[in-house]
């Protein structure tokens, strides 16, 4: 039976409720607050799983309620925890000068233009330097002086905007492409 089954694969039952955590975090609009008590929750539930955990004989069916919020709330925050909207220090939050930033790929070429994403580590307003935070795809048209490598830091003018959605339902959707990578 499907029961049985189960039994020999004990991680699954865990994965499935890891799963819905993530499930559940695609459907709600995350921000700070919410993102506050989902942490909050987490922890707690870490907490009395630990400090449960000689009483578990007892209080067995707590106990795997407790465990099972520990991994939906586990789903959410690993979900959560580089979106845009939670990251307080994200450099979009800003109005910048300038950003500071590691090449943090391989830069691609074609005989137009060099693409390659950059981590930015800080931003500059007129006369001051603050740490910053996320990730940015730079597009730089190409000429013969340029020239960058993995790992090369990079002073961007903070001049940079949203990609459109495509027009055609059925066109690849970059813009959420690279959403999905925290950029």
């Amino acid at each position: 039976s499907f029961y049985e089954q189960t039994k020999k694969l004990p991680f699954l039952k865990l994965m499935i409720f890891y799963g819905l955590g993530l499930f559940l975090a695609c459907f709600i609009n995350p921000n700070y607050l919410s993102f506050e008590y989902v942490k909050w929750i987490f922890f707690t539930a870490i907490i009395i799983h630990f400090l449960s955990f000689q009483l578990r004989e007892r209080l067995l069916r707590l106990y795997i309620i407790n465990f099972l919020v520990l991994l939906v709330t586990f789903g959410i925050w690993n979900f959560w925890r580089k979106d845009i909207q939670i990251l307080k220090n994200h450099f979009s939050h800003f109005e910048n000068e300038q950003l500071v930033g590691i090449i943090d790929d391989e830069p691609v070429s074609n005989e137009k233009s060099i693409r390659f994403p950059v981590k930015i580590i800080g931003r500059s307003d007129l006369n001051s330097f603050a740490k910053a935070e996320g990730k940015l795809m730079v597009t730089v048209n190409r000429d013969s002086t340029n020239h960058f490598d993995y790992g090369d830091e990079i002073i961007l003018i903070s001049q940079y905007k949203d990609l459109q959605s495509p027009m055609n339902p059925l066109e690849f959707d970059y813009k959420n492409y690279l959403a999905n990578h925290h950029i």
